[in-house]
């Protein structure tokens, strides 16, 4: 019987602050290509960690970190945070040039795509997730809401075409409409065979969304593998969560598509100032 192939695989990883604080302690677990997994866990489990492991931006003291089938290190860690887009959890750590355009626009440019190049990108992510190019490319993204401004957010890590996408807490402080747009958004993305990982303690979320199921607690591994993982009580109490409510798969319908128009010219980005 063929196996699907697998974009992401961790083999005993572990991760130690400099003060020698451990985060995570011999994490082994893989995700197939175009899979949906969730990493679920209290706050403290080490979920955001892992998170930042999974593109290079943090790397593991020990053990390894597969992507497509290329172990990381400095000597890819370009091209990893190229292949596996990062979203974190606030969107104002990652939102921030003076208009949507331009902070979309910002990644591909980086990328060394011609501002044509950046601004056919941009304009196709920004329909992707669900917003007007012409109502939203000038705006600036202080101006928007905080919903908008995770789309915008997501839409800067897709102008750049990755494979793999990480999201720390996706629908953490937005509304269920909003929640249900931004998962909407996912699910488009899924059926076009990127693969999705989110980081959450939302265990409705998990068990309605997700085909692969990692718990964690207090950076150790509790269990890893399908949905049904949820349904044991024991599991779920050893991972410090509480077991979901409802199990109901998702039925989300195709969004619409945005036609588009600003320009995009810079490379750099304007520090935000608190």
């Amino acid at each position: 019987m063929s196996r699907l192939p697998v974009a992401l695989a961790l083999d005993q990883v572990s991760f130690r602050y400099p003060d020698g604080t451990a985060a995570l302690s011999d994490i082994t677990f893989s995700v197939r290509s175009g899979g949906r997994a969730v990493i679920a866990g209290p706050n403290g489990a080490g979920k955001s960690t892992l998170a930042l492991l999974l593109n290079g931006l943090t790397r593991p003291s020990s053990g390894q970190v597969t992507v497509l089938g290329e172990v990381l290190g400095r000597h890819n860690e370009r091209w990893a945070r190229q292949v596996v887009g990062m979203v974190f959890q606030d969107p104002d750590d990652q939102v921030f040039s003076p208009t949507v355009a331009e902070d979309i626009c910002f990644g591909p440019l980086n990328l060394g795509l011609s501002a044509a190049e950046a601004l056919s990108a941009a304009r196709e992510s920004l329909a992707k997730v669900g917003l007007d190019w012409d109502s939203m490319a000038d705006r600036p993204p202080d101006r928007l809401s905080y919903g908008q401004r995770k789309r915008v957010a997501i839409a800067g890590v897709l102008a750049m075409k990755p494979r793999v996408m990480v999201l720390d807490e996706p629908t953490a402080n937005l509304d269920p409409l909003a929640a249900e747009a931004l998962l909407d958004v996912l699910d488009e993305l899924s059926r076009e065979g990127v693969t999705l990982v989110i980081a959450t303690h939302d265990m409705e979320l998990a068990a309605s969304w997700a085909d692969t199921v990692v718990l964690l607690n207090r950076g150790r591994l509790v269990a890893a593998g399908g949905p049904e993982t949820l349904l044991s009580p024991g599991l779920v109490a050893a991972a410090g969560l509480r077991p979901p409510r409802w199990i109901a798969p998702r039925q989300a319908e195709k969004g619409g598509q945005a036609r588009t128009r600003p320009t995009c010219t810079s490379r750099t980005r304007r520090t935000r100032t608190s």
